[in-house]
């Protein structure tokens, strides 16, 4: 064997001795190295838990308004906000007068308000709330009417209801933000009378809920287990004062 083939047998077994040698004296690169296989056992472990959570908390969830209790409520809480959102994008086709878009989107959404407070809310998730003065003290009162056991509402009911409310509102936001971006003053008028009042109903329907499982858990304690199990397919009314400004 020539001087050549040997040089080319030794060289590969001298390189990978010289990285050897450079991974050990350079503790840094093996920081490095074992951050980064950290961080995707890391990722691989958040993309479990999350496939896992997600399966838990919306397992029985569909959107198939033909199995809900209430398809014609269902339709509406829909139907309400996207009539909105396709006024906001198609009416500048048949209207003139710019004027009247705004208008038009004020007037369906305070429609879609009302009903969503009133109807669609109680009749697809047990949930109701309206503001009113104590007589008594003169003092605000909201009061939230709620279903004591909620686990009694329709996973598609939930479904279309939540899943609808908070869509609107990040499809408007992002309306809102490209507007603003823009200094389209004229649009933002309609695009925060939406977001007001979406994030409004959103609001007091989660502390409807939030609310109900507290008093409820406080009956428990006070009535007792029986009593509860009596009143869990029907509706309470839970008055409470706002919280006072700091």
């Amino acid at each position: 064997m020539d001087d050549k083939q040997q040089y080319h047998q030794v060289a590969p077994a001298t390189g990978q001795l010289q990285q050897t040698v450079l991974s050990s004296q350079n503790p840094k690169l093996e920081e490095l190295k074992y951050h980064k296989q950290k961080n995707q056992q890391d990722l691989t472990s958040s993309v479990q838990t999350f496939n896992g959570f997600f399966s838990e908390n919306f397992a029985g969830y569909t959107f198939d308004y033909k199995q809900s209790d209430h398809p014609t409520a269902a339709l509406f809480h829909f139907g309400l906000k996207a009539a909105s959102i396709l006024i906001y994008f198609f009416a500048g086709v048949f209207v003139r007068n710019q004027w009247t878009i705004p208008e038009l989107i004020i007037l369906v959404g305070a429609v879609d308000f009302w009903a969503t407070k009133n109807v669609t809310g109680r009749l697809l998730v047990g949930l109701r709330w309206w503001e009113e003065i104590d007589e008594a003290s003169g003092q605000q009162l909201w009061v939230f009417e709620t279903r004591v056991n909620e686990n009694m509402n329709s996973k598609v009911n939930e479904g279309i209801f939540w899943v609808t409310l908070v869509s609107a509102i990040l499809l408007w936001g992002f309306l809102g933000v490209i507007n603003f971006l823009t200094i389209n003053i004229f649009n933002l008028i309609s695009i925060s009378f939406q977001l007001v009042i979406l994030m409004s109903n959103t609001y007091f329907f989660f502390m409807c809920s939030r609310v109900a499982k507290q008093r409820a858990k406080q009956l428990a304690k006070v009535l007792g287990a029986e009593a509860i199990n009596k009143m869990l397919n029907q509706s309470v009314i839970w008055p409470m004062r706002p919280p006072k400004a700091s």
